[in-house]
């Protein structure tokens, strides 16, 4: 079951950028081995931003960030706080708090 949470986790922090808007994204360059895209959110005076990064790291270790509740202010860019709400069979659903001004 942990590992289909991960992976669940995993896709929507890979795939939620990409719901920002319907905009292409634009290429910000090459930055520390991360390539980094933005765009504009419909509606927003923000920008989206996603990057991309090979790792020599075998999955499981980094489904184990993903799945582990005391990590997740590893992986959480503003962490503050989180709280697991439900979890079943084949998900887990849980609250994430962030530091913004």
């Amino acid at each position: 079951m942990m590992i289909r949470v991960a992976v669940a986790a995993l896709l929507l922090v890979l795939l939620a950028p990409g719901l920002a808007s319907g905009q292409e994204w634009d290429s910000v360059g090459d930055i520390d081995g991360v390539k980094v895209w933005k765009k504009e959110v419909e509606g927003s005076s923000l920008l989206a931003f996603r990057g991309v990064v090979t790792a020599n790291v075998p999955i499981g270790q980094i489904m184990a960030v993903f799945a582990d509740p005391k990590r997740r202010a590893d992986w959480v860019a503003k962490y503050a706080d989180d709280k697991n709400l439900e979890a079943g069979e084949a998900f887990a659903e849980y609250w994430i708090q962030f530091k913004t001004p």
